[in-house]
């Protein structure tokens, strides 16, 4: 007969651990959100649960997608970085206003590179933040992959997707490898493409 016994300090790093699988962008194969048949999986959030009333367009136009330089999330962010990413935040929320999210937002409400985006008129815009990894303007294709493809191709096990962007969580410079593009773009390629088969000539009776 064995027996184990957990200290204090044991159990208060298993704690600690714990905390970190769940506030880490990274997943273990192991955890429970990175099974098999949790990807792919892309979401999105309304803002009808935020909000008592919500603007929404019956026709959409066509989105288009603008970049915003972010600093890389390090714990801290500065007084205009913060403004910035609530901006992006506020404005990306009311995504089913489409092209009239322009008459909920005044001059006092955007920093100025983003109103004078948005003074263009009734113009579908999206901010996407622009990084190093180009992470977040792939996310879609990215969260649209098996998890399958992800490991053959050296692409890390993330939380489920999010679209439009509406926040950051973590650094995800970190989380992603530095050739994280070329190592998308061959994940889609092998789950899009099959290879391609030589075809045999077809025989002709006498």
């Amino acid at each position: 007969m064995t027996a184990s016994i957990s200290t204090m300090d044991e159990a208060m790093a298993d704690d600690s651990e714990a905390g970190e699988d769940e506030f880490s962008m990274v997943l273990k194969p192991g955890h429970e959100h990175a099974a098999p048949d949790m990807y792919p999986r892309l979401g999105n959030i309304s803002a009808g649960l935020m909000n008592t009333a919500v603007l929404r367009a019956e026709e959409p136009t066509r989105p288009e997608y603008v970049t915003v330089p972010l600093r890389r999330f390090r714990g801290t962010v500065d007084e205009t970085d913060l403004k910035t990413s609530v901006a992006v935040s506020r404005w990306n929320q009311l995504w089913e206003a489409a092209q009239f999210r322009r008459r909920i937002f005044g001059e006092e409400d955007l920093p100025g590179p983003l109103y004078r985006v948005a003074d263009r008129g009734d113009v579908n815009v999206v901010f996407v933040p622009r990084t190093a990894s180009r992470y977040y303007e792939y996310a879609p294709l990215f969260h649209l992959l098996p998890r399958a493809a992800l490991e053959r191709h050296g692409l890390p096990l993330l939380r489920y997707g999010e679209w439009p962007f509406l926040t950051q969580l973590g650094d995800i410079e970190d989380a992603v490898p530095a050739d994280f593009h070329s190592r998308l773009s061959r994940a889609w390629a092998g789950t899009v493409w099959r290879p391609s088969r030589p075809v045999r000539p077809a025989r002709h009776r006498p």
